[in-house]
């Protein structure tokens, strides 16, 4: 077999189903993932998603690990969430990591119980009735963020010195350190503020176009920083990437285009971080700086998404196109660009 650094030490999986009385919905055992009865039913949607989390497990939680700490959590269930999207992903095409990460995101900021909230790394999350929205669905965004800021290369370096360190010597301290290292750029205070900060950034954007530039202006009234991508498309389905580093407060960013002018502005249109994107104008999901048709065409095009009430499930819901916040996109929030 593979015996590579950081090379899963199994040639083949297993899946299991066992009995009812299991705990769990699934459990990761190197190449063996056991999965409870019930889930082989309605809940089949789990098999591929609960799989490729359990066999994350191989690496987060058998290889490494932060032993019986208060972030043995982060470390086994966070890492392990964060590797089976992007595994999914690299599998499937990107646009099913997008789900995954949209869904983990979506559930945190909108699922959890009263709105309450802790802070990942918070030592008392382990007897929290929180630690399901925050370990397994906001911390798992929040390494995609610190992916998005670092780069992928230099995440991935971060991740094997994690798996390097081996069972029960894995610490945020260590990990916050390696992100610095890996990126060339101090980052203990960005991580600092997703692992040890509570809530999600709340942005309020614009742009404008000026030349041949878009100006993006995002207001973020959160904590959190995060460098998000920003998507430009002209009329003929042409596209330029580029960036907006967020800060706390406005920060503006200038986008070069060539050809055609842009008709829609998307800001982190693959759901990188935690994060709610109001438009400066309501109903201006253009970010064109008022609502018209595109706005209508753009919300149509999300009709019937809506937010899960089961977790685990994309319900294709983004806030930035729910008009009217019913958490629903649907006639009502098309109605609400028509009056507009």
């Amino acid at each position: 077999g593979d015996r590579r650094p950081g090379a899963a030490p199994i040639d083949r999986v297993r899946l299991i189903a066992v009995p009812r009385g299991l705990p769990f919905g699934g459990i990761g055992l190197l190449g063996t993932v056991l999965f409870g009865d019930y889930v082989f039913g309605e809940l089949d949607y789990l098999l591929v998603q609960g799989t490729a989390h359990e066999l994350a497990h191989t690496w987060w939680g058998n290889m490494t690990g932060a032993g019986d700490s208060a972030e043995a959590g982060f470390f086994n269930e966070s890492f392990a969430e964060y590797s089976a999207w992007r595994g999914l992903g690299e599998l499937q095409g990107p646009a099913v990591r997008t789900s995954g990460v949209r869904m983990n995101a979506v559930w945190y900021m909108y699922r959890r119980p009263e709105d309450r909230d802790i802070a990942i790394l918070d030592p008392a999350i382990e007897d929290s009735d929180l630690f399901v929205w925050v370990t397994y669905h906001k911390a798992s965004v929040a390494l995609r963020a610190l992916e998005t800021r670092t780069g992928t290369a230099a995440f991935d370096r971060v991740l094997k010195r994690m798996v390097q360190l081996g069972v029960s010597n894995v610490t945020s301290d260590r990990f916050i350190t390696a992100l610095s290292e890996e990126s060339g750029r101090d980052l203990s205070a960005e991580a600092g503020g997703w692992l040890r900060g509570v809530g999600f950034p709340h942005l309020t954007a614009s742009a404008e176009i000026i030349g041949s530039e878009v100006v993006v202006r995002v207001s973020n009234d959160g904590a959190q920083t995060m460098l998000l991508p920003v998507r430009l498309t002209d009329a003929s389905g042409r596209t330029t990437e580029g960036t907006v580093d967020i800060a706390a407060g406005t920060v503006e960013a200038r986008i070069a285009f060539t050809g055609a002018r842009p008709v829609l502005v998307e800001l982190d249109p693959t759901w990188t971080a935690p994060r709610e994107i109001i438009p400066e104008v309501v109903g201006d999901v253009t970010f064109d700086g008022e609502v018209d048709a595109l706005d209508l065409i753009e919300v149509a095009l999300r009709h019937g998404g809506d937010l899960a009430t089961e977790r685990r499930k994309d319900g294709g819901y983004d806030p930035l196109y729910d008009i009217d916040g019913d958490r629903r996109i649907g006639g009502a929030d098309l109605a609400a660009i028509s009056l507009r």
